[in-house]
């Protein structure tokens, strides 16, 4: 997807919305379907959390883009330049908590609850994690609990955000922990989580390789001990695989676009890659998969 350079070169506004909620509270919670806009970035005091629900986004965070699928988190401090732009290709669902450190500290509901603590996301500028399956199941439920406790406030609705904000702290950290551990001793691992999250680019097994601190020689290897294919052969698979979601999930896309949103350098070689894969054309599994027959 392409981003406006105009936008992003233009100086940041404020975030009116989470500014004038944070007057009445410090945690400002909402779950929403987006669409195209033309914003340019903004920021915020405190600290958000935007977890992807349904279809894929560029977050725009300081200088670098950030490609957001569903089942990804990430925080960072609203005081960096951020904004989010939606790829049009499907719909995007978020949902979204952006909480006041100070203003928390300040609530009394918070008093009795143990510290909240986001580890190392404070100070820095952002952290994108990828949740496993049971995770990002307890991650949405709080966000969604949080969300309705903010919009309804019935008796005791304090009580609950702030114990909530706690869990979902807890949550967060451990993921963190989880990922970190996963980068230090597993490097098949994280390069197959960097080939998930950038499947629409250029992918090469020297990059990969240097991302991961090992030689290419030597993660070559791995990959075939570990994942029983060549770091190319995995690409393709995963390629194919999401290709499948598209053709499933998303009508609207050509062949074509949906070759490229995947990372094939044409439709001819999706075309090609896909029936070797899946034994059929890709027109033909998008006409069985809406019959019902995939």
């Amino acid at each position: 997807m392409k981003l406006d350079r105009e936008l992003l070169n233009a100086p940041p506004i404020v975030n009116p919305f989470v500014e004038n909620g944070f007057k009445s509270y410090p945690v400002y919670a909402r779950q929403e379907l987006l669409r195209e806009h033309r914003q340019r970035l903004h920021v915020q005091p405190g600290i958000e959390i935007n977890l992807t629900l349904e279809g894929k986004a560029a977050y725009v965070i300081g200088d670098t883009v950030y490609m957001q699928s569903p089942g990804q988190l990430i925080v960072f401090s609203g005081r960096v330049p951020h904004q989010f732009y939606i790829d049009t290709s499907c719909q995007y669902k978020r949902a979204v908590i952006c909480f006041d450190e100070n203003g928390v500290r300040k609530e009394a509901e918070f008093h009795s609850l143990p510290t909240l603590h986001f580890g190392r996301l404070s100070g820095a500028a952002f952290r994108q994690i990828s949740l496993t399956p049971e995770m990002f199941a307890n991650v949405r439920w709080i966000v969604s609990r949080i969300t309705e406790e903010i919009e309804e406030r019935n008796s005791g609705w304090k009580q609950v955000v702030g114990s909530q904000l706690v869990s979902l702290a807890v949550f967060i950290n451990r993921s963190v922990e989880t990922e970190d551990r996963r980068s230090d001793f597993d490097p098949i691992r994280l390069c197959c989580d960097y080939i998930d999250k950038h499947l629409h680019e250029e992918l090469s097994l020297q990059s990969a390789a240097r991302m991961c601190h090992v030689s290419p020689e030597h993660l070559t290897r791995q990959f075939k001990r570990e994942k029983g294919l060549s770091f190319y052969q995995y690409v393709l698979q995963q390629r194919v695989a999401e290709t499948k979601r598209m053709l499933r999930n998303c009508p609207e896309m050509s062949l074509t676009e949906i070759a490229y949103a995947a990372g094939f350098s044409s439709a001819a070689q999706f075309s090609r890659v896909f029936k070797s894969a899946a034994g059929l054309l890709p027109s033909q599994y998008r006409t069985q998969s809406r019959g019902g027959k995939i």
